[in-house]
C-alpha cells in the first residue's frame, strides 16, 4: 500500500502538470506502463482473495446476530470493473494486466481531471442486507448489526490468517443498540477470543447480558468478560 501511495502520488503530480500544458517524457508518460500497475495489482488481488474470506464469515456472523432472520452479503467493486464469477483475474498478473488496459482507456479524461481515475484508491465494496443496499434500505439496528458482522469477520479472518486471536477485539459502545438477544449472541461469540475491549456506557446491561466467568480450570480455558470500566 505505501509503495501504491507513492507512486500514485507521483503519478497525479505527473497528470496535473501535463494538465497545465507540461509536456512529459517518454519515461514519465502516465499511461501506466510502470510501477502503478503492478502495485495495483498485487493490492487488488490480495484484496479479492481477503474479502472472498470476509464475506463468507460476515454472512455467518449477520446470521448468528440475527438468529438466522436477516442475511448480509459483501460485493467487492474494483474501480477497473469486470468482475464477477465468469470474469475475475485469477492472480496478481491478471489483475495487473487488467489494471493496464483500464489506466490506458481513461488516459484523456485522466489528463482532462488531473487525476488517476482507475486503480484500488476508488474500490468499493456493497454492502447488502437482505438482499437490498444497506445504506439506503437498512434500518439503524440492521446497520448496526452488519458493522459488528463485518468487525467479527475480521476478528475471524485474522484469528485463521495468522493462527492466534488479535490482541485486542475492540467493540466501541456496540450494545446500545442490540436487543437482548442480539447482546447475547455477540457476548457469547466473543467468550471464545482471549481478550476483548468492550466499551460502554450502559454497564448494567452488559453485565446482565454477559455469561459470567467460570472457575479458573486451565490455562487453555477461554477468558470471559468478568470486570468492566467504570464499575
Amino acid at each position: 500500500m505505501q509503495k501504491y501511495a507513492r507512486v500514485l502520488q507521483q503519478r497525479n503530480s505527473l497528470l496535473k502538470r501535463i494538465q497545465a500544458g507540461a509536456k512529459p517524457r517518454p519515461t514519465s508518460s502516465p499511461s501506466g506502463t510502470r510501477s502503478s500497475p503492478t502495485h495495483g495489482g498485487t493490492i487488488y488481488w490480495a484484496r479479492a482473495d481477503a474479502l472472498g474470506h470476509l464475506a463468507i464469515q460476515a454472512e455467518q456472523q449477520m446470521e448468528r446476530l440475527s438468529d438466522g432472520l436477516e442475511s448480509l452479503t459483501l460485493i467487492y467493486r474494483p474501480s477497473i470493473g469486470g468482475l464477477d464469477q465468469y470474469d475475475a483475474p485469477i492472480d496478481d498478473a491478471e489483475w495487473t494486466g487488467r489494471m493496464l488496459k483500464a489506466l490506458q482507456a481513461v488516459r484523456q479524461r485522466e489528463i482532462a481531471a488531473g487525476a488517476t481515475l482507475v486503480g484500488p484508491h476508488r474500490d468499493d465494496v456493497e454492502v447488502l442486507i437482505d438482499g437490498m443496499p444497506a445504506d439506503a434500505f437498512a434500518s439503524r439496528a440492521q446497520q448496526r448489526t452488519a458493522a459488528l458482522a463485518m468487525r467479527l469477520a475480521e476478528a475471524s479472518y485474522l484469528r485463521r490468517a495468522l493462527g492466534d486471536d488479535p490482541v485486542v477485539l475492540a467493540l466501541d459502545d456496540v450494545l446500545s443498540e442490540l436487543d437482548a438477544r442480539r447482546r447475547r449472541a455477540l457476548l457469547e461469540y466473543i467468550d471464545t477470543f482471549q481478550q476483548t475491549l468492550v466499551t460502554t456506557a450502559d454497564i448494567p446491561t452488559v453485565s446482565a447480558t454477559s455469561t459470567p466467568a467460570p472457575p479458573a480450570a486451565s490455562s487453555s480455558t477461554p477468558a470471559r468478560i468478568t470486570r468492566f470500566e467504570g464499575e
